[in-house]
């Protein structure tokens, strides 16, 4: 299984409450809170192969 995660700013480990206006972005790997999902994900046979991101505001003004 091949699974794509999509996070905001923080999430992503990209900035916090001040930088809300951070573009939207990718990595063709796993980032930020990714790690989480880390030992669930090999139970199923998954694997993180992308990250989408953008910070908070720049969704709200733009959804």
């Amino acid at each position: 299984m091949k699974v794509m995660m999509i996070f905001d700013q923080t999430q992503a480990g990209l900035g916090g409450k001040e930088s809300p206006d951070l573009p939207m972005g990718g990595k063709a790997m796993g980032i930020g809170s990714c790690e989480m999902f880390t030992r669930f994900l090999d139970q199923q046979g998954g694997k993180v192969i992308a990250t989408l991101y953008c910070g908070d505001g720049t969704f709200l003004a733009d959804p």
